[in-house]
């Protein structure tokens, strides 16, 4: 990386927090700043309904599901306040990426702040999409 650039990243961690790059558009020799992006992924899982946060969400290279990667998970504590970020972090250790069938995705959303990643009951409220299976009907 060039010496200009390096310079401008630091400029720009200084004015802007850790999160701040400066990209360079090498035709135009524009500078503009980049933020490293935060969403925040809920989706049902066998009954559950996960909420999770992670760097990168795409619509991968398989059709029908969306691809999640770079998990993040809260400052590991000595004090356990939610078991269920703990269950979460022991369930995704080791995956550097994942993929959640389209019709298990109930919403995602960009945030600016990191939360708590957890799981909760399915209940009423929040239902998957009706899918009907072997529905073949005989003559």
């Amino acid at each position: 990386m060039p010496v200009r650039a390096l310079m401008l990243n630091r400029l720009a961690r200084i004015i802007g927090g850790s999160g701040t790059r400066i990209r360079v558009n090498r035709p135009n020799r524009t500078f503009m700043p980049t933020k490293t992006r935060t969403y925040r992924i809920t989706f049902h899982n066998q009954g559950k309904v996960y909420e999770i946060y992670a760097r990168n969400v795409s619509h991968g290279g398989m059709p029908g599901f969306v691809e999640v990667e770079k998990l993040l998970f809260g400052e590991n504590s000595t004090l356990v306040m939610d078991t269920s970020e703990e269950k979460l972090k022991t369930e995704f250790e080791g995956v550097e990426r994942f993929y959640v069938p389209l019709h298990a995705v109930i919403r995602i959303d960009e945030v600016s702040k990191q939360g708590a990643a957890r799981i909760s009951a399915g209940g009423d409220k929040v239902l998957p999409f009706p899918m009907m299976y072997g529905t073949e009907t005989k003559s």
